[in-house]
């Protein structure tokens, strides 16, 4: 129901001029995540009734909206410094090994990647591809030509859900952190 529902808005600092962003039909949840570096677009994940999260952009007056991601669970989008990508981590199914070709749940790996993407929905890429780890939380260098995000061995697994707790992760839990270019 709309009261089980999340919108997002913007305003002024003060409370002014609220504009919504989404409305209650759009989303079951949603999470804002950011503005671009020129302040006219923004960045918000949403998950529609019976579905995963997605990356969106809008203009900030809520007209124009894109959706970024492919229909896997996407969430965490980070504007590069020059506004010309956006960052963000998803989910990817890939047939296990000797799975059958219907495939159920049990029948997939499911991994976490970092995936960029331009800001109009083009040039969609992944950027992680290493089944030996889940990499999740990109971060940009001020100048944009670093990348940073860290990844946890899929050998050794970290405490359950989308982001381990370190107090309860699991023992020989292995985390490393990587700075790449985005450009190579």
């Amino acid at each position: 129901d709309a009261a089980q529902r999340t919108t997002i808005h913007v305003a002024n600092a003060d409370g002014s001029n609220e504009i919504s962003l989404t409305k209650p039909d759009d989303f079951k949840f949603a999470a804002f995540n950011g503005w671009s570096p020129d302040g006219k677009t923004v960045s918000y994940s949403g998950a529609p009734a019976g579905a995963n999260f997605r990356i969106y952009v809008a203009n900030a007056d809520g007209s124009n909206v894109i959706k970024l991601s492919n229909d896997d669970s996407a969430i965490g989008a980070i504007w590069s410094p020059d506004g010309k990508q956006i960052a963000f981590h998803a989910l990817t199914k890939q047939p296990r090994p000797g799975a059958p070709t219907k495939q159920g749940l049990n029948d997939l790996i499911i991994q976490e990647e970092i995936f960029l993407v331009n800001p109009d929905g083009s040039g969609l890429r992944q950027l992680t591809v290493d089944p030996a780890w889940a990499c999740l939380s990109p971060a940009w260098s001020r100048d944009g030509s670093e990348m940073t995000f860290f990844c946890r061995a899929a050998s050794a697994p970290c405490a359950s859900g989308m982001v381990g707790n370190p107090a309860t992760a699991a023992r020989g839990c292995v985390r490393r952190i990587f700075v790449v270019s985005p450009s190579s």
